[in-house]
C-alpha cells in the first residue's frame, strides 16, 4: 500500500500551554510520512521558546506570523506551508490519535474519495469555565466507516435543516486530499473563503467533493479549554468577548458574522445559520436550484435547541424575547413554539 505524505496543521494564538500538547500528540503519531505545521499567530514568543527548549523546532514546520492574522488567514498560511498529499487541521487545545494518519492513509488508498471526516473524543481542560465539567473525557467506541457517495444530497438536507452537521466534513477533524484542495483554490480563489474557516471547509466538501467517508472511530480529541470557542458558545459573557476579538481581527462587523436578525443571540446555532446564509448563493449555484431556501420552522427549532444547550440560564431567559420576535417575523405556528421552554433536552455538547 502506498504511504501518502501527510500534513497536520495546528493554527495557534496565545495558547501555548495547550498548543504544546496538540503538537506533542502529532509528534507521538505512529505514521512516519508526516509534516507538522504550526502557524503561531501569538502576541508573544512563549510557544517558540518552549519548542526550542524541547528541541522540537527541527521536528515541525514552525511559522511565526509578523502581524496578527484573522483565523481564516492563519489557516490559509498553514495550507500554504503544507506539503502533504493529505491535509488535516486541529485546534491548539485539541489532539490527534496516534493511529489517525494510518487510518486516513488506508481509506484514501482503498476508496475514491476527496475527504475523510472523523468522530471525536471530547476532553475538557482544567481551565474549562464550568467546574462541574472539568477533566471530563468522552470517547466513542464505534469502528464503522460510512461512505457518502452523493455529498450534494447531504448539502441540500443540511441547508434545509433535515440534518445537523455542525460545520461539516472538512479539514477540521478530518482529512482532505491535496488534489481536491487545489481544485477548490482554483475555483474559489483561495483555500478558505468564509471568515469561519471550519465551516467554509466543511461546506466546500459538501458542495464540490465527489465523495467522502465518515469514520465513526474517533481520530481526534476535541479539546475544550478556558480560551476555546467551544467553551465560549456555552457561556454568553465569554462568547461576547470572543466575538469582539474575532470580528476585529477578521476586519468585519458583528452583523457580517452573525445575521442582524440574530445578533442578540448567543450559541452555536446562530453562528452556523449565519454561515449558511452567507453561503446560500454559492449553494444555489452548485445545486442549480435558485429556489432553494431554508425551512424556517426547522431553523427556529434549531436555534431554540442551541440556546437550551447553554450553561447560562440567565442568557437563555434573556434570549426568549429575541426568539419570540424571530418566531413572529418568520410566522412560526403557535404549536411549534412549545419547544421554547427553559431547560429543554440539553445536548451533551454542541457540534462545532
Amino acid at each position: 500500500m502506498e504511504k501518502l505524505n501527510q500534513s497536520i496543521i495546528i493554527p495557534t494564538r496565545n495558547r501555548h500551554e495547550t498548543a504544546l500538547f496538540a503538537i506533542e500528540s502529532a509528534l507521538q503519531a505512529t505514521y512516519q510520512h508526516l509534516q507538522i505545521v504550526v502557524t503561531d499567530n501569538s502576541d508573544d514568543e512563549l510557544l517558540y521558546m518552549e519548542l526550542k527548549k524541547r528541541d522540537w523546532l527541527n521536528k515541525v514546520t514552525y511559522h511565526k506570523t509578523e502581524k496578527c492574522l484573522s483565523m481564516r488567514d492563519n489557516w490559509e498560511r498553514g495550507l500554504d506551508l503544507s506539503t502533504g498529499e493529505l491535509i488535516s487541521v486541529i485546534g491548539d487545545d485539541d489532539a490527534v490519535m496516534p493511529e489517525a494518519f494510518t487510518i486516513a492513509n488506508f481509506a484514501f488508498n482503498k476508496l475514491d474519495i476527496d475527504a475523510l471526516h472523523s468522530d471525536t473524543a471530547i476532553y475538557k481542560w482544567e481551565s474549562y469555565p464550568f467546574r462541574g465539567r472539568r477533566q471530563f473525557l468522552s470517547i466513542p467506541l464505534a469502528e464503522d466507516f460510512k461512505f457518502i457517495k452523493d455529498p450534494k444530497s447531504i448539502l441540500r438536507q443540511a441547508m434545509q435543516n433535515d440534518v445537523q452537521l455542525g460545520t461539516g466534513p472538512g479539514l477540521y477533524y478530518g482529512f482532505l486530499s491535496r488534489e481536491f484542495l487545489n481544485k477548490l483554490k482554483a475555483k474559489r480563489g483561495r483555500w478558505i473563503v468564509d471568515p469561519i474557516p471550519d465551516f467554509d471547509s466543511g461546506y466546500a466538501v459538501l458542495m464540490y467533493a465527489k465523495s467522502y467517508v465518515e469514520c465513526m472511530r474517533p481520530l481526534f480529541v476535541q479539546g475544550h479549554s478556558g480560551k476555546s470557542n467551544s467553551a465560549a458558545f456555552r457561556f454568553a459573557s465569554l462568547q461576547t468577548k470572543n466575538m469582539e476579538i474575532f470580528t476585529r481581527e477578521v476586519g468585519a462587523t458583528n452583523d457580517q458574522i452573525i445575521s442582524s436578525e440574530l445578533e442578540t443571540m448567543k450559541g452555536i446555532g446562530a453562528t452556523i445559520f449565519s454561515c449558511q446564509l452567507r453561503i446560500l448563493d454559492e449553494v444555489r449555484e452548485v445545486l442549480n436550484d435558485q429556489s432553494l431556501d431554508f425551512n424556517r420552522i426547522k431553523v427556529w427549532n434549531y436555534l431554540v435547541e442551541s440556546m437550551q444547550g447553554t450553561y447560562d440560564s440567565v442568557e437563555l431567559i434573556a434570549s426568549m424575547g429575541t426568539l419570540e420576535s424571530i418566531a413572529d417575523a418568520w410566522k412560526i405556528p403557535k404549536e411549534e413554539r412549545k419547544a421554547m421552554k427553559l431547560g429543554g433536552n440539553r445536548p451533551l455538547e454542541p457540534k462545532a
